[in-house]
């Protein structure tokens, strides 16, 4: 049974694919065991957005954040706190599949804050469903249109640190954990704006440490996403410690334990204290790209 709400809480997430999608999913699978790690975050219902799309069939931005306003304004603002910044992401049930991923097809928003900024940004969200180079990869990859999209709001951090954790050697699938870190939000080593440190982890259990430049950040302000300058100093030294690279790999492991298959992680470390932020099957269309 599929869920009735208009918003559904990540804790809810592991019973409703269909409802909040893969991205929300995966996490919500995840929540039990590791809600000290992960952001709160809710999900718009697919039933709810497919109505909208139905409603709105010109698929203009204007007409759908109207709709939105309409049908969703009491709901959101009990999950909206004002003072909070938020990530608003798409999560389209065949978005990160066994053999294709959409990651990174859809528009995403980061630094959202308030009420009204985190509605236009859900709005953004559902017309990018509808973007030529999200057609043209329906189109190569032979995937219809007919599959779910939920939107997914999850409450940002304040990241001294972040990267991308790999459980198995995305371009060859050899058995050795691979993790990208770099300083501040993540972003800009997901777009490759930033060349982040590398850090290997043989099957042997030894440790391989690449220092890159990683020569911006993102960092959260209270005017929102603000990029910097990293100092040369912090440049030429390592983003992570010997301890953090083993917190980090004892979790990715532990991830990939409870899902049953290899993962890439984004992740972030705040005050200490390792957060993680998407859990994605490591499919073999990355393993080939």
């Amino acid at each position: 049974m599929e869920h009735s709400k208009i918003i559904i809480p990540i804790s809810e997430n592991r019973s409703f694919l269909k409802s909040v999608g893969g991205k929300a999913y995966t996490l919500g699978l995840l929540y039990r065991d590791f809600f000290k790690h992960i952001p709160y975050g809710f999900s718009i219902s697919a039933a709810v957005l497919d109505d909208i799309i139905c409603s709105n069939t010109a698929h203009d931005e204007k007409s759908i954040t109207v709709f939105l306003e309409d049908n969703l304004k009491h709901e959101l603002q009990t999950h909206v706190q004002e003072s909070k910044y938020y990530a608003v992401r798409s999560s389209a049930i065949d978005e990160d599949g066994s053999k294709y991923s959409f990651a990174g097809q859809f528009s995403s928003f980061l630094g959202v804050r308030g009420y009204h900024n985190v509605l236009e940004s859900i709005s953004r969200c559902i017309i990018s469903r509808f973007s030529k180079r999200v057609n043209e990869y329906r189109r190569l990859s032979r995937r219809d249109d007919s599959h779910g999209f939920s939107v997914f709001i999850q409450e940002m951090i304040k990241a001294s640190k972040s990267g991308i954790l790999f459980t198995r050697n995305p371009v060859d699938g050899s058995n050795e954990l691979i993790i990208e870190a770099a300083y501040g939000l993540g972003d800009l080593i997901v777009e490759g704006r930033v060349s982040p440190d590398n850090i290997k982890i043989l099957s042997t259990g030894e440790i391989v440490y690449t220092k890159n430049s990683k020569q911006f950040s993102n960092i959260i302000t209270e005017s929102g996403l603000k990029k910097i300058a990293v100092s040369q100093e912090m440049r030429s030294s390592r983003v992570l410690s010997e301890r953090e690279i083993e917190v980090l790999a004892n979790l990715g492991t532990m991830v990939e334990k409870t899902l049953s298959y290899p993962v890439d992680i984004e992740w972030s470390i705040s005050y200490g204290k390792v957060f993680i932020l998407q859990v994605r099957r490591i499919t073999s269309e990355r393993k080939s790209s």
